[in-house]
């Protein structure tokens, strides 16, 4: 997976929390997004689809040229999907929850 195929959904702006709903909305039970974050360039988050809502986890640069996502640091953004493809992003009632499937983004047609 290449990283600019790990951006997913619409070009960021006011309407964010409307567009990566509409990404996630037809998908199924751990679908998946990362977008960069509005207010701070550099610095994404990843957005899971589950029981009908969302949860968001941020995914922060460090000065090394790492990303840290909570108290993991991983070398790529593609690592950090890899990882919690593999392993629990969360647990819900003894249940380990990890990523499903990547939403796309989405080409507009002008």
């Amino acid at each position: 997976m290449e990283q600019d195929k790990l951006l997913w959904c619409m070009s960021m702006n006011t309407q964010v929390p409307y567009n990566f709903s509409l990404c996630l909305q037809n998908g199924r039970q751990r679908d998946f997004l990362v977008r960069e974050r509005t207010l701070k360039d550099g610095y994404y988050a990843l957005s899971i689809r589950y029981h009908y809502s969302y949860k968001h986890f941020n995914i922060d640069p460090k000065p090394d040229g790492q990303y840290g996502m909570g108290v993991l640091v991983f070398p790529t953004i593609e690592s950090i999907i890899q990882h919690y493809q593999q392993n629990s992003l969360f647990i819900v009632d003894n249940q380990h929850i990890t990523l499903g499937q990547p939403v796309m983004r989405r080409t507009s047609k002008k």
